[in-house]
């Protein structure tokens, strides 16, 4: 800190084009009930996904347009969030991805985590047919009451 300078209080009068606001709590406050701030936080959230998964299969911008059938420079204007994202996009991105695309509708009053499970597969053998097959954990119920 300056000598001389006072310490920043965030109660503090703005200034400018903000002194309609008392301080930037109040800005902020008012800046999320504005829907343009919410669709910005929206893309803003899936772009942050979108890299997250890419940085986890090691993939490239570049082996990501290809996926897509897209050049680079397309890719790099996605991720750096100056696009308004439809839901076909969104979903090719996530096919890209090896991912499914899911919206989810959060009620005003809470908060939701999501976890990603994967679910182990179950072998089932035919002693009979002498064939083993796969199935997906959620299918094991059924299969063994058959």
């Amino acid at each position: 800190m300056k000598k001389g300078r006072k310490p920043s209080n965030t109660n503090q009068r703005l200034e400018g084009p903000y002194a309609d606001f008392d301080s930037f709590e109040e800005l902020f406050d008012q800046a999320r009930q504005r829907l343009d701030y919410r669709v910005e936080g929206a893309k803003n959230e899936f772009t942050e996904k979108t890299v997250r998964r890419m940085q986890a299969l090691d993939m490239t911008r570049t082996e990501l347009a290809e996926r897509l059938g897209k050049k680079q420079s397309h890719i790099t204007k996605l991720l750096a969030g100056s696009n308004n994202f439809t839901i076909e996009t969104m979903v090719q991105i996530a096919e890209a991805l090896d991912c499914h695309f899911r919206c989810h509708l959060e009620p005003a009053n809470c908060q939701t985590h999501w976890v990603d499970m994967v679910h182990p597969q179950v072998l089932v053998v035919d002693q009979d047919q002498q064939e083993t097959t796969a199935i997906s954990d959620s299918d094991a119920t059924f299969a063994s009451a058959a």
